[in-house]
């Protein structure tokens, strides 16, 4: 039986040999796959029940997230170009050029099956949609669509999907030269609920936008190298970190994705245009980052719209 996006991104897997076979999981036809996606479509809201009653505190036991273990794939019209560099600053705040010519028709086509499968699963929760879009980047979905979760090289189209995500945003971006974290967490807000509920979206593409964003839950405090909590985080809040400069200034460059769990030193985060692999990649991922790096934990931040 198939299950849910959340279910198989927080599924503990105990072997890499278990994890890469999913990650080459394809549908072998096409109405296998229908037949897959109707069941999954079923017990999807059954089966997130026991994870998000109540979005349960994070120092409670959380599912344990399982990292890729490579990068998304570019394109098979592109492996030519698979060695050029992406981004190469700090989760893309300068805007080196990428990915800047238009999508073709077929590249747009497979953008909107893979959006069109997300919206099958209907109210969803904005986590819940992120989740779904790690198991693009793991193959649960098939190969053919793991690219569309990373930006893509210099010489390359850009990637429509990562285009897709700005509509939830004023910014119009130059292709996949733009920072994306921020767009794809205010379009996983625009679809949430099944577009029901008025999201609270920032209309923004800087991650600086959420600094201000709903209520506060935890900052992090560089005198005592702690992290002060008004209360617990809970998976699926958002954490805003911000970028620290030479002189000791706070940058308007920073990073937001969603919340897993954390320890005394790091926040694990699930989020778009974090780094992946070397020659480094861009892509949706989950990632231990640190609370006090040159990247700098700002705050963890909640909302009723979240759950």
């Amino acid at each position: 039986m198939t299950i849910s996006p959340l279910q198989r991104s927080a599924s503990c897997v105990s072997t890499n040999a278990t994890v890469a076979g999913a990650e080459r999981a394809v549908y072998a036809t096409p109405e296998k796959r229908a037949e897959e996606m109707m069941l999954s479509r079923r017990t999807l809201m059954a089966g997130m029940s026991a994870l998000w009653a109540a979005r349960a505190p994070a120092k409670a036991q959380v599912p344990q997230f399982i990292e890729l273990l490579e990068p998304p794939p570019v394109p098979p019209q592109y492996r030519s170009l698979a060695d050029e560099p992406v981004m190469n600053q700090e989760f893309g705040n300068e805007l080196t050029p990428q990915g800047t010519q238009q999508p073709s028709p077929e590249e747009n086509e497979i953008a909107r099956n893979i959006i069109a499968e997300l919206e099958a699963f209907g109210n969803l929760r904005p986590f819940e949609i992120a989740a779904f879009f790690l198991d693009v980047a793991r193959g649960i979905h098939g190969e053919s669509w793991r690219p569309y979760t990373r930006a893509w090289p210099i010489d390359a189209h850009a990637n429509p999907v990562i285009v897709e995500f700005f509509r939830a945003t004023t910014t119009r971006p130059l292709g996949d030269r733009t920072a994306w974290c921020a767009a794809f967490v205010n379009w996983c807000l625009l679809k949430a609920h099944g577009r029901t509920r008025v999201a609270p979206t920032t209309g923004s593409a800087a991650s600086a936008s959420f600094r201000r964003w709903g209520t506060t839950v935890a900052t992090y405090d560089t005198a005592s190298s702690s992290t002060i909590m008004s209360q617990d985080p809970k998976v699926g809040d958002l954490v805003v970190f911000q970028e620290m400069m030479t002189d000791g200034r706070v940058s308007i460059f920073g990073h937001v994705g969603f919340f897993i769990d954390m320890d005394e030193k790091r926040v694990r985060v699930l989020g778009g245009n974090q780094f992946e692999g070397s020659p480094v990649v861009h892509a949706i991922n989950v990632k231990w980052l640190p609370k006090d790096s040159s990247l700098m934990l700002h705050s963890i931040r909640t909302h009723s719209f979240l759950s």
